[in-house]
């Protein structure tokens, strides 16, 4: 009776090393049991997994599988970890499993799409549809079947997609800028203008949005936000050819000939091979 308590004592201090970060001695507390059961093998294969060593924390997965295959948490991130390590084979096989048994999970039929995306399988959207028919506000599978769409250029099908998830998450900026480059792929400036500001006001920048913004600003006019969107390019990259041009015809809009001709010969001197 003594034993079990010094070793209950002992779990209890290796997961209190584990919550706080000092993954290498919960390790070695968890390691020095009497016997490691399966529940301890998950604690040592999320540790491991933690301090980065993939090779061990799958290791420790496989034995509290094979100790307890009831264990469903250390099934699903065992077959994440597959997929993460490029085993996308061994990983199909575990998610599949899993889903046999738990067909109304939504995570698990992403995660299974996501596998079969890797393993160039046509149908891997399938399971991001089925995904959302579980759960309808599903983000990560609401993007991946957005992007699918957006990629076959079905770009009302990505519309419909996107807008679902924002609708119950706007702060999601993958989303938003899936939506804003859908709009801006079929040249509607003016909606992806809105989007792009959105992002913006998210606390996003990229080189690639303040050019998506300088466009959409060109398009439709403005011309003093756009020369301000191209100069944020430059900001982030002074070699950006394209940013150059674009800052030398807005300012040939302005008249403004000494700053056209700077920024146009900038583009030509970037443009040409060195």
């Amino acid at each position: 009776m003594q034993r079990v308590g010094a070793q209950t004592s002992t779990l209890a201090l290796a997961d209190s090393l584990y919550a706080v970060g000092d993954y290498h001695k919960a390790i070695q507390i968890y390691e020095k049991q009497d016997s490691l059961s399966a529940s301890v093998y998950q604690k040592i294969a999320s540790a491991e997994q933690a301090r980065g060593d993939l090779n061990k924390a799958l290791k420790a997965y496989e034995k509290s599988i094979q100790q307890n295959s009831k264990l469903v948490v250390a099934k699903a991130n065992y077959g994440k970890l597959l997929r993460r390590t490029y085993q996308y084979q061994k990983a199909d096989s575990v998610y599949t499993e899993l889903i046999q048994q738990y067909p109304q999970n939504p995570d698990f039929q992403y995660q299974l799409g996501l596998i079969k995306e890797k393993l160039k399988n046509s149908e891997a959207y399938q399971f991001y549809e089925k995904a959302i028919q579980e759960d309808a506000t599903h983000q990560n599978a609401l993007y991946e079947l957005a992007s699918f769409y957006y990629q076959k250029k079905e770009f009302k099908e990505a519309e419909n997609l996107t807008q679902k998830a924002l609708a119950s998450a706007p702060k999601n900026i993958k989303m938003q800028l899936l939506s804003a480059l859908n709009a801006y792929s079929q040249r509607d400036y003016s909606s992806a203008l809105k989007r792009y500001q959105k992002v913006n006001q998210l606390g996003y920048t990229s080189e690639s949005v303040y050019e998506k913004l300088g466009m959409c600003y060109y398009q439709e006019a403005f011309i003093t936000k756009a020369i301000e969107a191209y100069q944020h390019v430059l900001k982030l990259n002074a070699e950006n050819a394209s940013a150059h041009l674009y800052i030398g015809k807005l300012y040939l809009h302005k008249e403004k000939l000494e700053e056209a001709e700077k920024h146009l010969l900038m583009a030509l001197l970037l443009a040409k091979p060195k």
